[in-house]
């Protein structure tokens, strides 16, 4: 699932509390998923190096308090240059952390690998360039058409590859970035039969945006955050997702039903800082054998 992990920052020369507040909050709001277990495979963006992600896995493990099995695996390459704000994925699951890699060069493109039972699930965590800095949508476009040549280069070698996009696109599900150059589409029928050209399911795609909007905008939500899968999610062989279960959780919220925003170090005036300026969204998958 990806999330934005609200500049989840460390000051690399100081040695921090065990849990500083607005950390806990993060750490709480990502506990309160998946029945109190927290995501099992959990995308974040805005982070700011692997210590800080370090960090939030050592959080999130002491928050469980043995609800479920401990996050083990931290799966990041800090990009170089520019802001620090890098993907990341944590989870508990089994990892191949010598296929993690970054794609593009000074892009937040981050490729990891989860396998279970054999099976291999290819994950990119993307964040892609915002619309205050990127009005027109070429850098964008240049996001989602290096994600897509990742793809189209799996696919190539095996069309029944499991592979997921996720991330904050900062694009809707029906703008040119996610529609035509990282060919995403509503039409299950379509993702499957495709020859030539593979297609990509978005869930999210049609969806309303005051249901599954996951940043508010001047008072308007957008569908920003999304999960994308290929036709090997969709087999019901290896790892297989549930696009029906895909949703923005819009239950963490501050005042106005917005998500509570990092902010600076005073904090909202509705009690410190949060979590992040976007809701995170969720889908269910499961793998074959487990």
């Amino acid at each position: 699932m990806p999330f934005d992990s609200a500049e989840f920052r460390i000051d690399p020369g100081l040695a921090p509390p065990a849990t500083p507040p607005w950390h806990q909050r993060l750490r709480d709001a990502l506990l309160k998923m998946n029945g109190g277990r927290g995501p099992d495979i959990l995308a974040l963006a805005e982070v700011e190096s692997l210590r800080a992600a370090e960090l939030l896995k050592d959080a999130l493990n002491e928050g469980l308090h043995g609800r479920a099995p401990t996050y083990d695996n931290v799966l990041m390459k800090e990009v170089n240059g520019g802001r620090h704000i890098a993907t990341a994925i944590i989870t508990r699951l089994p990892v191949k952390p010598e296929k993690t890699r970054l794609h593009a060069s000074r892009l937040r493109i981050l490729e990891g690998h989860v396998v279970v039972q054999g099976h291999d699930l290819e994950i990119i965590a993307s964040h892609w360039s915002s619309k205050l800095h990127d009005e027109e949508g070429v850098g964008r476009d240049k996001y989602a058409d290096a994600i897509y040549k990742v793809y189209r280069e799996a696919w190539d070698q095996d069309p029944a590859v499991d592979f997921l996009v996720c991330g904050d696109f900062n694009e809707t599900p029906e703008d040119s970035g996610v529609k035509e150059h990282l060919h995403g589409s509503d039409d299950r029928a379509a993702v499957l039969n495709a020859r030539g050209a593979p297609l990509l399911l978005d869930p999210f795609m049609g969806k309303p945006a005051n249901r599954f909007g996951t940043h508010n905008y001047n008072g308007k939500w957008f569908i920003y955050d999304q999960i994308l899968v290929s036709p090997g999610l969709l087999d019901g062989k290896g790892w297989t997702c549930d696009p029906a279960t895909a949703r923005a959780e819009r239950s963490l919220t501050v005042r106005g039903g917005r998500p509570w925003r990092f902010g600076s170090e005073k904090g909202e005036p509705t009690g410190g800082r949060g979590y992040s300026d976007h809701f995170p969204v969720t889908m269910q998958l499961k793998v074959e054998g487990r």
